[in-house]
C-alpha cells in the first residue's frame, strides 16, 4: 500500500476506481464555458488531439531519457485531464509523475503504455457524450454520476491503494 501522501486518490477518491473514465459534470461545464453549441465536436476533437500530442511527447522523452521533458509533458497532460474530468488519464498521469520524481523511469515507462488504453476509453466516452441529445444528455449524465459509489465512504475516508495494480 502506498503511503497516504503518495496515493493519487488523495486528490480525488474517484481516482481509485479505474472503471470511471470521464466525469460528465466536469466536461459539460467545460464545454459550456469554452465551446459554442455548434463547435462542441470540434472542441472535443481538438482536446483529444492535444492529449494525444502530450502522450507522444511524454513517450518520446521517456525513450530518449529526457526526464525533464517527460515530466513536463506528463504534467501538462495531467492538468488537462483534471480540467476535462478524464479520471483514468489523471490517475495514470499522477502515478507517472510520482514514478519520475522517485527516479523509477522503468516504472514510468511501463505506466506510460496505459495512456493508449485511457485515450481509447476517453474517446469512446466522449463519442457517447457527443451522440447524446442536449436535453437527454444532462439527465443521463446526472444518472451516471448518481450510480457511482461513494468511494470515500466505502473506504473510511483514507482509502486503499494496491501498488501491484499499477505495475
Amino acid at each position: 500500500m502506498l503511503p497516504q501522501h503518495k496515493d493519487p486518490g488523495r486528490f480525488n477518491p474517484a481516482l481509485r476506481n479505474r472503471e470511471i473514465v470521464l466525469d460528465p459534470v466536469r466536461i459539460q461545464a467545460l464545454i459550456k464555458r469554452q465551446a459554442p453549441r455548434d463547435k462542441t465536436a470540434a472542441f472535443l476533437s481538438s482536446t483529444m488531439d492535444t492529449l494525444r500530442g502530450h502522450v507522444r511527447a511524454a513517450g518520446t522523452a521517456l525513450d530518449t531519457g529526457n526526464h525533464a521533458a517527460s515530466g513536463d509533458a506528463v504534467a501538462h497532460l495531467t492538468a488537462l485531464a483534471v480540467k476535462i474530468g478524464a479520471r483514468q488519464l489523471e490517475r495514470d498521469g499522477r502515478l507517472i509523475q510520482a514514478s519520475l520524481h522517485a527516479g523509477r523511469t522503468e516504472r514510468a515507462r511501463r505506466l506510460w503504455h496505459r495512456f493508449h488504453g485511457d485515450l481509447a476509453a476517453l474517446d469512446e466516452a466522449l463519442g457517447q457524450l457527443r451522440a447524446a441529445p442536449e436535453h437527454d444528455g444532462q439527465r443521463s449524465n446526472a444518472r451516471s454520476m448518481q450510480q457511482q459509489p461513494d468511494l470515500a465512504a466505502e473506504s473510511g475516508g483514507a482509502g486503499t491503494y494496491d501498488p501491484q495494480e499499477s505495475q
